[in-house]
């Protein structure tokens, strides 16, 4: 089951009870309708206020662990333990390109923040692939073919996050490391090795810096590090994510943390700093969380105003696991 949740009052909205099996990953095409996936191999595109799915795909032959909208919204991408990378076209309602190149499972994808519809309309559309086979592939997907493939890891890949201006894409690891590449040549730029397996990665809004999760929970700060991106891990998270409040400017963010409940944090870089109100309360373990965007926070008054306002929202508790959550772009609802 997929929940939408208001952002505001903590109320769920509408359930979309449409998968057979345990959903794995949710992503928004605007801010009425998003596509999820499933172990049931079946991807399901649903919009607010409709009782049943707007399309469904089908042809992943194993469960789909992750699916990804492009920037223009009219490409959806997905990819599956069946090793295999699809395109899906909302506007020929079918898929487009069927990637296949890893030798295990793909466990994650992202779209670079380049092309048409983007704030780099000069650079072309790329697509990241991390699998199991411990390698990162890069995708022309106009072409519908690889153009680099990225093999510095050694064990499996969980994530990648690609540089605001897409010219770099960070890559997180089992094997403790995170890489920085050149999204153009595919060459190594950098390398850092934490003391924990690397879940999730993840760039700062002025891609100088790099924010990773490790499993050991540790936390370490890489200020020494001379070169061009300062490095940090979040602490006793799986997920993780860079942002920064002001006595003006404010940004909330649902997070998913090992032992604790999912949440709405107000954060100071790395610095938690207050949780407005609690979603639902974990009984196991879940993996993802997202950005609340921008301007969906209250500007009024400043953080303290804006915690006593969130504070007065009532809380709903889950008495399930989830393992996803992403915003709309107003910031209105959230989902699970």
């Amino acid at each position: 089951t997929t929940i939408i949740w208001d952002a505001h009052t903590g109320e769920a909205k509408q359930q979309f009870p449409f998968h057979s099996a345990p959903a794995l990953d949710v992503d928004w095409q605007n801010n009425t309708t998003f596509a999820s996936c499933s172990t049931d191999m079946c991807i399901h595109v649903c919009r607010l206020g409709c009782d049943r799915p707007v399309k469904t795909f089908q042809g992943h032959t194993n469960e789909v662990n992750a699916i990804k909208w492009d920037p223009s919204g009219m490409l959806l991408a997905s990819c599956s333990d069946d090793m295999t990378l699809k395109i899906w076209s909302m506007k020929q309602d079918t898929c487009v390109h069927d990637l296949q190149a890893h030798s295990k499972e793909i466990y994650t994808i992202k779209w670079s923040p380049t092309g048409p519809a983007t704030s780099n309309p000069n650079s072309n559309i790329m697509l990241a692939s991390a699998s199991f086979d411990s390698t990162v592939r890069l995708w022309d997907v106009e072409r519908g073919v690889c153009i680099h493939t990225l093999t510095k890891h050694q064990e499996p890949v969980y994530s990648v996050a690609f540089s605001p201006d897409g010219k770099y894409l960070a890559s997180g690891s089992f094997d403790k490391c995170v890489h920085i590449w050149n999204t153009q040549s595919g060459s190594l730029v950098h390398s850092y090795r934490g003391t924990g397996g690397i879940f999730e990665v993840c760039w700062n809004a002025r891609g100088d810096k790099v924010g990773a999760s490790a499993s050991d929970g540790s936390t370490q700060a890489g200020s020494e590090v001379a070169y061009p991106f300062p490095f940090s891990f979040m602490k006793g998270t799986w997920n993780s994510g860079w942002k920064r409040v002001s006595p003006l400017d404010g940004q909330r963010d649902t997070s998913a943390a090992r032992e604790e409940r999912p949440a709405l944090w107000l954060e100071e870089e790395l610095g938690v700093l207050r949780v407005p109100f609690i979603l639902a309360a974990r009984r196991r373990e879940m993996k993802n969380r997202a950005l609340w965007p921008q301007e969906a926070f209250p500007k009024r008054g400043g953080i303290e105003e804006a915690i006593r306002t969130d504070n007065s929202a009532p809380c709903r508790l889950l008495a399930t696991s989830f393992r996803s959550s992403v915003i709309t772009p107003d910031g209105r609802c959230t989902k699970s």
